[in-house]
C-alpha cells in the first residue's frame, strides 16, 4: 500500500527527533491536532508524516484544519509531508499542498512544506535547516521568502 513504509516506528521517531530537536536547541512540546496553538514559537506539523492526515479528508479534519488556520497568528508553521513531486509514492500529497498554497496566499499565513521521508538521511538537521530559514524575513518587503521545500538525495531543493 502507498505510503505504508511511511508509519512505521512512529513514536521512535518522534522521541528521537524531539531528543535531536533539543540538542539544537529548541524546546519542543508535542501537541494533539486540535488542541491550541502555543502563541509564541514554531510549530512542526508532522501529520502527513504519520498518518495521511490529508489521504480521506474527513468532515472532522477539515474542521481541524480551518480550526489551524484560525489560530495561526504570527507563529511559522512548518508542514512535513513524504515526497510527491520527486520520486512520489503517493500523490495524495498533491492535495494538501494545494490547501497550503490556497491558505498562504489568501489568509496571508506562514505555511511552509517540506516534503520528506522520515527515514532520510539527516532527516531532523533538514527539518531545522528549513525551519531557520522560514524564520528569515524578506530583504525589502518585495519578495517573498520560499514556503515550498523537497528533500532529495540529501539535499534540500525549493518545490
Amino acid at each position: 500500500m502507498p505510503g505504508e513504509r511511511f508509519k512505521a516506528r512512529r513514536s521512535e521517531a518522534k522521541l528521537a527527533s524531539t531528543l535531536c530537536l533539543q540538542e539544537e536547541g529548541y524546546d519542543p512540546r508535542i501537541i494533539t491536532f486540535g488542541q491550541e496553538l502555543p502563541i509564541n514559537g514554531d510549530i512542526i506539523a508532522s501529520l502527513d508524516l504519520e498518518s495521511g492526515f490529508f489521504r480521506d479528508l474527513s468532515e472532522k479534519n477539515l474542521q481541524y484544519f480551518q480550526l489551524l488556520c484560525r489560530q495561526l497568528k504570527k507563529q511559522n508553521l512548518l508542514w512535513l509531508m513524504p515526497p510527491f513531486q520527486i520520486n512520489c509514492i503517493d500523490p495524495h500529497g498533491s492535495q494538501l499542498l494545494g490547501m497550503i498554497r490556497t491558505a498562504r496566499s489568501e489568509l496571508a499565513l506562514f505555511m511552509t512544506t517540506l516534503e520528506i521521508d522520515p527515514n532520510a538521511k539527516g532527516f531532523v538537521h533538514h527539518v531545522v535547516q528549513i525551519l531557520r530559514e522560514t524564520r528569515k524575513e524578506t530583504s525589502n518587503g518585495a519578495l517573498y521568502p520560499d514556503r515550498e521545500y523537497v528533500v532529495h538525495d540529501d539535499l534540500i531543493k525549493v518545490s
